[in-house]
C-alpha cells in the first residue's frame, strides 16, 4: 500500500529520501458511499489519497472545488497512489476553475473486468459499489490549499454558461442632415442680336472670251517637208 512513483532515476539520490519520509505514513482515506464529498487541506507537493467507490451502472464524477490555493486531482484504477507519473485521469483546479473528471459506466465496466486482484481495503471501500477508483489531491500552490472533493454518481459535470456573443460591428453613426442648396441666381436676359446689314449686290462677272488655238504654223510646214522629201527621191533615182 505504501509506495511512491518516481519521475526519473535522478530522484533516487536527490528528493526521494525526503519524499519517502514525508509520505511513508500516508494512507488512503476510504470514502463512504453514504456521502458525496470529503474536505481536506494540502500544502505544495503534499498529497491526500482516497479510495472512491463507484457503480459501473451509474458512472462517477469527481469534482475538486478549491476554496484557497490550487491543486491537481488524479484518478486511477490500478495506481493506489496516483501521481503525475502514474494515473488514468487528471484535472487541475483553482478557485476560479473547478477540476472535473467524469468516468463513464463503460470505462468502469472495462476496468472491473480487467481487475486481477482485490485488496482487503478495496473490499471494505467497495461496500455496495462495484469498483474502487483510487484518487489523489496534490497541492500545487505555494500557500496551503483548502479544498472539497466531491464524488457523485452519473455525469454531474458543471458546464459554465456561454456568454452571449457581442457584435463586433460598431453601430452606424447617423448621417448628418444635408445642408440646403442655396437658390440659383436668375440668368440675365440675353441682349438681342442686331440685324445683319444687307449684302451689296455683286457686280456681274464679264464673260470670258473663248480661247482659240492656232494650228497655222504646223500646217504651213507640211508642204516644205514634202517637197524636200520628193527632191531627195528624185536625186537618188538619177
Amino acid at each position: 500500500m505504501f509506495y511512491y512513483s518516481l519521475e526519473g532515476y535522478t530522484q533516487l539520490a536527490t528528493v526521494f529520501p525526503e519524499l519517502l519520509n514525508a509520505q511513508i505514513c500516508d494512507v488512503s482515506v476510504i470514502a463512504s458511499d453514504n456521502q458525496t464529498y470529503v474536505p481536506g487541506t494540502v500544502d505544495k507537493d503534499q498529497a491526500k489519497y482516497y479510495q472512491i467507490p463507484a457503480s459501473i451502472s451509474d458512472g462517477l464524477t469527481l469534482k475538486l472545488d478549491i476554496h484557497e490555493g490550487a491543486a491537481t486531482v488524479y484518478a486511477s484504477f490500478t495506481a493506489r497512489l496516483p501521481s503525475a507519473s502514474d494515473y488514468d485521469f487528471v484535472a487541475n483546479a483553482t478557485t476560479e476553475n473547478l477540476g472535473q473528471i467524469y468516468i463513464s459506466p463503460t470505462i468502469l465496466q472495462q476496468a472491473s473486468n480487467n481487475s486481477a486482484f482485490i485488496f482487503i481495503s478495496d473490499m471494505v471501500a467497495l461496500g455496495n459499489a462495484d469498483i474502487t477508483v483510487y484518487t489523489s489531491v496534490i497541492g500545487i500552490s505555494n500557500d496551503t490549499t483548502n479544498f472539497t472533493l466531491h464524488y457523485e454518481p452519473h455525469n454531474t459535470e458543471v458546464t459554465s454558461p456561454t456568454p452571449p456573443s457581442l457584435s463586433t460591428t460598431p453601430p452606424t453613426s447617423p448621417t448628418p442632415p444635408t445642408s440646403p442648396t442655396p437658390p440659383t441666381s436668375p440668368t440675365p436676359p440675353t441682349s438681342p442680336t442686331p440685324p445683319t446689314s444687307p449684302t451689296s449686290p455683286t457686280s456681274p462677272t464679264p464673260p470670258t472670251s473663248p480661247t482659240t488655238h492656232s494650228n497655222n504654223a504646223p500646217i504651213s510646214l507640211m508642204p516644205s517637208l514634202l517637197t524636200i522629201f520628193i527632191s531627195c527621191i528624185l536625186f537618188s533615182l538619177n
